[in-house]
């Protein structure tokens, strides 16, 4: 079974998240990921902040994939904004649990190699990422 560290910015509220942490986990086995996974629950201005300085965007987001190459390495970084998962999810009629984890799945994906440079790439990221959900039976995260 896969690891996944996570941690809570100083600027968000930690919350109970052992059965989440159960689920991420259980879409990393379906991926097929061994390395650990780092997950950071992050502020809406910490967001803007990794947003502007490693994609040049200013803006907050909601989650950020920095992925490590070396196999000794987890295999990557996950910067989840709260504020903005929690927005998105009451905007797509989700409850905040499913907004996580199909906020997790795409950036899974991410740390695996995949992109959405390309609507051919997109629609293969966005093919994993529904394949990881139906995994836990949230077929229904997508329109």
């Amino acid at each position: 079974m896969p690891e996944l560290w996570v941690d809570f910015a100083e600027a968000v509220e930690p919350f109970d998240s052992a059965d989440l942490e159960k689920r991420c986990l259980l879409l990393m086995d379906a991926a097929g990921v061994t390395r650990p996974v780092n997950l950071l629950f992050c502020s809406k201005e910490e967001s803007q902040e990794l947003n502007r300085q490693y994609r040049g965007q200013d803006k907050p987001t909601d989650i950020l994939s920095f992925g490590y190459e070396a196999p000794e390495e987890p295999l990557g970084d996950l910067a989840l904004c709260l504020e903005v998962a929690r927005e998105q999810a009451q905007g797509f009629g989700l409850a905040l649990e499913e907004e996580l984890l199909r906020l997790f799945a795409h950036g899974l994906v991410h740390l695996m190699g995949m992109d959405h440079q390309s609507p051919e790439e997109e629609a293969a990221m966005l093919a994993e990422e529904r394949k990881l959900l139906a995994s836990l039976g949230l077929e229904g995260l997508y329109s």
